[in-house]
């Protein structure tokens, strides 16, 4: 299973919309399950591939009750409470942006020019110009090649 943080708003969901597809695509065997807000469920389906929707109103924290994850995925963004908060779900991988603050040391650096306005989803799968990419896509790297510890 994968869990997928993209909280927030409908903006949130949609700048996601290119990366939930190539998780579902590069890990079709795989649970997608998001977490995001109870009322985005009904656009949900129009993205295809995600399985399951778990409420996430805020990043202040989540009652995981589901299995350990094989990979949890940040797409939220570089913050401490989101990093924070998919490591509750304890998974065997997390993929999200280096943040020693969080404990996450592991993970391509936060670039300058990932601003809001870009959105940090689109760089997960290569679809933002490679002024805004992370260092790691520059070099040919897949994110899934950082692991965790």
């Amino acid at each position: 299973m994968i869990v997928i943080l993209r909280a927030l708003g409908l903006g949130d969901l949609a700048t996601a919309v290119p990366a939930l597809r190539a998780l579902r695509a590069h890990h079709p065997d795989q649970r997608l399950v998001l977490l995001a807000p109870d009322w985005l469920a009904p656009l949900v389906p129009l993205i295809g591939g995600i399985d399951h929707l778990v409420d996430t109103d805020d990043l202040s924290h989540l009652r995981w009750r589901g299995a350990t994850p094989d990979l949890a995925v940040n797409l939220h963004g570089r913050g401490p409470q989101s990093h924070r908060l998919l490591a509750g779900t304890r998974p065997h991988r997390q993929l999200a942006f280096a943040n020693p603050i969080a404990g996450h040391h592991d993970g391509p650096p936060w670039l300058a020019t990932n601003t809001r306005s870009t959105g940090g989803a689109a760089c997960w799968t290569g679809t933002a110009s490679p002024r805004i990419r992370p260092t790691w896509a520059s070099a040919g790297q897949h994110p899934t090649e950082h692991r965790s510890a």
